[in-house]
């Protein structure tokens, strides 16, 4: 199965952004501690959901959250 956080955590980092990942009550605590400049790419909680296939074969696995890409202002 694929990881899809871990592909989204890889890729922000590999961007330089700051990845962060959790359900939307924690992700508020963040705003705090943001730093101009800096990109913030959080995601919220992923659900996925596994339909099998009507002819024995794997059948699909679908993803589904959501994300923002923040920047804080000094404006």
């Amino acid at each position: 199965m694929t990881d899809i956080v871990g592909v989204f955590e890889t890729h922000a980092e590999s961007l330089g952004w700051t990845f962060n990942y959790g359900n939307k009550a924690n992700q508020n605590l963040l705003t705090s501690e943001r730093v101009v400049g800096r990109k913030y790419f959080l995601l919220e909680t992923v659900t996925r959901t596994v339909q099998g296939s009507e002819f024995g074969g794997e059948g699909e696995i679908e993803f589904s959250g959501d994300f923002l890409l923040l920047v804080k202002s000094d404006r």
